[in-house]
């Protein structure tokens, strides 16, 4: 049988990323995003619902989220997720922390509105990354269409 761990995660920093390095000199980011999302509540009244996302970001990643990446900034994520457990100094007790493994960080918005694409794959320059980027956009804005019909989606969904 297999399996499938696959995250992808499209949200806001809430801080800064928190860069440091291995012993062996490789940068490792982590970052905080959060998603929301609305429901309606008993009363029929909307409620936003924040979820916050701990990311981890490594090599090539780590880089460009030390330099580009700032607290508010939009960003899309994609990545496994993955649980470390941890016995607490203090008081001896078993701590767990999940986080999201990422493969590729992708930064919306920015300078210009430009969208930045970032690999893993450290075969890749950041003019290669900066070509992208342009070939992206005048890829986007010539295929935006606008789906039509969806006005009326306040009806109450029922879970």
């Amino acid at each position: 049988m297999s399996t499938l761990n696959k995250a992808m995660i499209l949200g806001r920093l809430g801080r800064d990323p928190e860069v440091r390095y291995t012993a062996g000199g490789a940068p490792v980011a982590n970052i905080s995003i959060a998603t929301n999302s609305r429901s309606k509540d008993k009363s029929g009244e909307w409620q936003d619902i924040t979820e916050w996302h701990r990311v981890v970001l490594f090599n090539k990643n780590a880089e460009i989220a030390e330099k580009y990446l700032k607290k508010g900034g939009a960003v899309y994520i994609e990545g496994r997720i993955q649980t470390r457990s941890w016995e607490d100094q203090q008081s001896g007790q078993k701590r767990y922390s999940t986080e999201i493994i990422a493969d590729q960080l992708k930064m919306m918005g920015g300078r210009d509105s430009q969208i930045t694409n970032a690999p893993e794959d450290k075969s890749e320059s950041v003019n290669d990354i900066k070509s992208l980027d342009n070939e992206t956009k005048q890829t986007k804005s010539s295929n935006d269409v606008k789906p039509q019909g969806f006005e009326d989606l306040d009806d109450d969904i029922p879970f």
